[in-house]
């Protein structure tokens, strides 16, 4: 019971299942875990600050996008154009290259 324990707080601090298998062989082995978990927890810290730029990076695209579409008093679909703003855009980064592809709390939406 306690190794569960131990398994599902690991799960929280956003360690893989091999990851705590490591963790795990490494104690069964009697070889100490701080240093490989230490590792392991600034590979996260580094994976996240990674992330969180890019995000901040995809706001300010959105922002500046929505800001020039303010401009636009009427937008009309123009031949095969749906919408001018996400057509002529110049995004660089995108939710799935941030590893997302959908608004975090949304649903999809069915056709």
């Amino acid at each position: 019971l306690a190794r569960l324990g131990f398994i599902l707080k690991a799960k929280r601090l956003g360690l893989s299942l091999n990851e705590i298998k490591g963790i795990l062989q490494l104690h069964d082995w009697s070889e100490p875990t701080c240093v490989h978990v230490r590792s392991l927890l600034q590979e996260k810290v580094t994976q996240i600050e990674t992330v969180i730029q890019d995000l901040l990076g995809f706001k300010e695209e959105l922002e500046s996008l929505r800001d020039q579409a303010t401009s636009l008093v009427d937008c009309r679909p123009v031949g095969s154009n749906i919408c001018s703003i996400i057509e002529q855009s110049g995004i660089k980064v995108t939710p799935s290259s941030l590893g997302w592809t959908e608004p975090l709390g949304s649903a999809r939406l069915r056709y």
